[in-house]
């Protein structure tokens, strides 16, 4: 999962598709905890990517594996066109899975991965929990982002910033406050408690 406005790991990616002339470049992604995810099967022998295995395709040795697959990839169009007909639905569920295409180029074409370690924005969402961790995660890091540019938040873990707020300099924010949208806040503001605002206009009294 990649936000709006933060497109530093697909940047990264395209980078090195290109730098490293590959065919096919994905984004994985070492977590402590794979259960329930896609992992990445890498050759023993030179570490490169040779399969993509699903949470129900596993072996027990399979699922101890923490690199998961990311589900963002790069890939030439030719390498596709010549080989998405390869993919078959020989496997539990009867589905045709397009990261069977890994298996299939890695014999012959050159696949390279852009890792990172337990980057929380790479984390696919399976259940609402995940989703509610997720989104706790992320809104810590924008609180902490404007607290370190000088925005005092009184109890920022009670404190709801979207991404896309704007907020000026010697702001007070008190806490249970929400503020969304394309929102402006001036130089010098202080926003009560349990404060509600959406696209500049305050929602509650």
């Amino acid at each position: 999962m990649i936000e709006k406005g933060n497109h530093e790991e697909l940047n990264k990616l395209i980078e090195k598709h290109i730098y490293e002339n590959n065919d096919l470049t994905i984004i994985s992604n070492i977590i402590n905890n794979p259960f329930g995810y896609v992992r990445i099967i890498r050759n023993k022998i030179n570490n490169q990517v040779i399969d993509i295995k699903e949470e129900l395709e596993t072996n027990e040795q399979t699922k101890k594996i923490n690199e998961i697959n990311t589900g963002i990839y790069i890939i030439n169009i030719n390498a596709l066109k010549n080989n998405i007909d390869k993919i078959d639905n020989n496997n539990i569920k009867k589905e045709y899975y397009l990261t069977d295409l890994i298996k299939i180029l890695s014999e012959k074409y050159k696949i390279g991965t852009l890792t990172y370690m337990n980057n929380y924005k790479l984390t696919g969402v399976n259940d609402l929990e995940q989703l509610s961790k997720l989104e706790e995660k992320y809104q810590q890091e924008i609180n902490q982002i404007h607290m370190v540019n000088g925005v005092h938040l009184i109890r920022p873990e009670t404190i709801i910033i979207e991404d896309t707020v704007k907020i000026g300099k010697n702001v007070t924010i008190d806490s249970y406050s929400i503020i969304r949208g394309n929102t402006k806040i001036k130089n010098n503001t202080y926003i009560k408690p349990y404060t509600y605002i959406s696209n500049n206009k305050k929602m509650n009294n």
